[in-house]
């Protein structure tokens, strides 16, 4: 049987016809369906380029194809090209298909809409929250009121129609998008954690006064994952008089706005920005030559930049938000959009040494929840109960 997933990432086509992406959903990420399925078709917007410059991985195989939507960033070019993409969707699951929708994204409502009409099974896999997406200061937008009412609204809603719902949180979300009463329901992260993303001992020595590395891992295309904030918080320290520096990786729209704002306050010379990187293997050569993760998000589902520095030992501090708060420790997280709270609690971990090994050891011992062997049986688990119920629903439609 294959499987149909609805994906939110936007990809791009080469002339060849082979689909790309320079994130981590390359063809190694669609492999996890194809212990269950025989072949998986991955429904996603991509737009057709030249050429690609920089690092970039493929992500259909041989049992892996993609099925191309219209390309729109945000919701005002996708209701410019609403009719094109339901189209596009109407087409893209055959009938004999297993279908799977990665949510919030607009085209799982869609998909979801022509499923119920006719009564047909589906999986949701909730992998974000759009109740935090559209918090005030998440994003800036003149609408984010009512895209917040909207997006959560359609959320809860696909949670009760799907017959197999699974979050990536263990509670966080599930309190907020329960699903439906009969519904089979479970929870895995995205993310792909073998044996070598661990280090099985803390590997830093700290000693109080030397110089730290700050480092951040983090999407600027919006600005909910608060960089802003840590710039800010950085000042305060640096104007404390620690010795602090700091890596941000990610890319996007907005990293212009935070050079600029590192420049206006001063402290550009203590950040580095290095862009998007590759593929977790370069990401993790920068976090192990930091010494202490930052995440102040306004949002999150279950991040995985924390998780990822969590297995190389980092001491972490992030803000209480999503399933933030399943990873750490009330003591290692800060109230969201408080630079001068952010600042506080970074000069309380790098003062303290002893404190500093004990969170390295301990966030690797959390993060050792979230290895592949321990994902992949509920992953499977819930693959093979929604194909079961897509068999259930071809024989009676039969």
């Amino acid at each position: 049987m294959r499987i149909s997933v609805v994906f939110p990432t936007r990809f791009c086509r080469t002339p060849d016809g082979r689909v790309w992406t320079q994130g981590p959903n390359d063809s190694d990420f669609f492999k996890r369906y194809l212990q269950i399925f025989d072949e998986v078709n991955v429904i996603s917007r991509v737009s057709d380029v030249g050429s690609l410059n920089g690092e970039w991985r493929r992500v259909d195989d041989k049992r892996i194809s993609v099925f191309g939507t219209p390309m729109y960033v945000g919701p005002l070019q996708y209701l410019k090209v609403r009719k094109q993409v339901n189209k596009a969707l109407f087409n893209a699951i055959a009938e004999d298909d297993a279908v799977i929708l990665r949510s919030p994204d607009i085209q799982c409502v869609t998909v979801a809409r022509n499923m119920r009409r006719k009564e047909r099974p589906f999986g949701l896999e909730v992998i974000g929250d759009p109740y935090g997406s559209f918090a005030p200061g998440a994003i800036t937008h003149p609408l984010r009121p009512i895209f917040r009412h909207l997006n959560t609204y359609q959320l809860k809603s696909l949670c009760q129609q799907a017959v197999a719902v699974t979050y990536v949180t263990e509670s966080a979300l599930q309190e907020r998008y329960p699903p439906a009463v009969n519904a089979f329901a479970t929870h895995y992260s995205s993310i792909r954690m073998g044996d070598d993303a661990y280090e099985d001992v803390p590997i830093r020595n700290y000693s109080k006064g030397f110089p730290l590395k700050l480092v951040f891992v983090g999407g600027f295309s919006q600005i909910y994952k608060g960089a802003h904030i840590l710039i800010e918080a950085l000042q305060i320290c640096l104007e404390a008089g620690l010795d602090l520096s700091l890596t941000m990786i990610g890319g996007g729209k907005h990293e212009v706005d935070i050079k600029t704002l590192a420049n206006d306050i001063g402290i550009a010379d203590k950040v580095q920005f290095l862009g998007s990187l590759p593929g977790p293997v370069a990401v993790r050569s920068h976090l192990d030559k930091a010494d202490i993760f930052v995440l102040p998000s306004f949002q999150e589902g279950l991040p995985r930049a924390l998780i990822e520095a969590m297995a190389r030992g980092l001491p972490s501090i992030a803000t209480a938000v999503g399933g933030i708060p399943e990873l750490l420790p009330e003591e290692d997280m800060v109230t969201p959009g408080n630079a001068e709270e952010l600042s506080e609690k970074i000069c309380e971990v790098v003062n303290n040494p002893e404190r500093m090994v004990k969170m390295s050891a301990r966030n690797i011992k959390v993060s050792c929840n979230y290895r592949d062997t321990v994902l992949t049986e509920r992953r499977n688990q819930l693959y093979r109960y929604l194909m079961g119920e897509t068999e259930k629903w071809m024989l009676n439609k039969k």
